[in-house]
């Protein structure tokens, strides 16, 4: 699958969704974080979605043009993915005996009475399911794991398609989530050797960015959102049951799906998480490397962050004081 989006000069790295082809051209990264990219929109007075082709270009030597081939190319794939239920037919994707179609118990579930969901949730799980299905024969793009891409795209699409935004707009979306994704394989492992917030974790969070940027939030607001995501899915294992039948991952990744765009009006709404996005790839990085030794209180999770760091100590300073103190018996 991977060889049928390759030509005889191109090496393309899909997990990140960005091409980031190897040449002897090639440039330093142009950022390494949020913040960074957001520094540099603002110096070159360009967008942000700007800055993110042009870290492409430093890295590449592609011209704007490919670059953006390269992501239609990429859209038209994912598109063909999450619609391929829907266009066979739910009843006639066979199920195997270690995969079920479970988008065909969705789809007669939403035949027989109204869903508990709302529309636009309703949507993201269509396209999840078929996802899942892992169908012979239709293309996908891996990263940002596994099937990953077609989970991130189920949330982008159905957002667009309700909400009415533009095809140029969820390009864009694609484009903010690959950047994402960029920063995400800098500082941490994004794989299921991090547990399962580097596999569907890093997916919600690409996801959550995505969809804040399509619906008008800032680059701040983006970074906001893929944090908050990230946040969420840290200290849960990548724990796949050997003949499970893609369990508990089906939960993860249909969850991921469905949660961007609460994440993304959580940004929008102005709820700022504290850490930055970049910090909370350090904890995945931090909690891989520890081994999950610590899985609770001030030294798990987001708690090593330098900024988690500064709120304890305000907290104790600032805050606290000296209201707390012990004073011994007269005797």
């Amino acid at each position: 699958m991977l060889q049928s989006l390759l030509d005889d000069r191109d090496f393309l790295l899909l997990p990140a969704l960005l091409p980031v082809v190897t040449t002897l051209k090639r440039k330093p990264q142009l950022f390494h974080t949020v913040d960074e990219w957001i520094s540099i929109s603002r110096e070159r007075n360009q967008s942000f979605v700007q800055t993110a082709i042009d870290y492409e270009h430093a890295f590449s030597g592609w011209n704007e043009a490919k670059i953006m081939a390269y992501f239609e190319r990429i859209a038209d794939i994912l598109d063909h993915q999450i619609h391929a239920l829907e266009r066979l037919g739910y009843e006639k994707v066979q199920d195997t005996p270690m995969l079920p179609i479970y988008g065909k118990l969705w789809h007669r579930h939403k035949q027989k009475t109204l869903p508990l969901v709302d529309s636009l949730t309703s949507r993201i799980m269509d396209y999840a399911y078929s996802t899942n299905a892992k169908i012979p024969g239709v293309v996908i793009v891996p990263g940002p794991m596994g099937t990953g891409g077609g989970y991130l795209y189920s949330a982008l699409e159905a957002v667009r398609e309700v909400r009415g935004f533009t095809h140029e707009k969820l390009i864009e979306g694609l484009v903010v989530a690959a950047g994402l994704g960029a920063i995400a394989f800098t500082h941490a492992h994004a794989s299921g050797e991090s547990g399962c917030v580097g596999e569907s974790g890093i997916c919600c969070a690409m996801a959550s960015g995505a969809v804040t940027w399509m619906a008008g939030g800032t680059g701040e607001q983006v970074q906001h959102a893929a944090s908050m995501a990230l946040q969420a899915n840290i200290g849960i294992p990548c724990d796949p049951i050997p003949g499970g039948l893609e369990f508990p991952c089906l939960t993860r990744t249909v969850r991921a799906a469905v949660t961007a765009p609460m994440y993304a009006d959580m940004a929008l709404s102005g709820i700022d998480p504290l850490i930055p996005y970049h910090e909370v790839l350090f904890a995945i990085e931090r909690n891989r490397r520890e081994n999950g030794k610590a899985v609770n209180g001030p030294l798990c999770g987001v708690n090593c962050t330098l900024t988690a760091q500064k709120c304890a100590l305000f907290l104790k300073n600032e805050v606290m004081g000296d209201r707390f103190k012990y004073t011994a018996p007269a005797h």
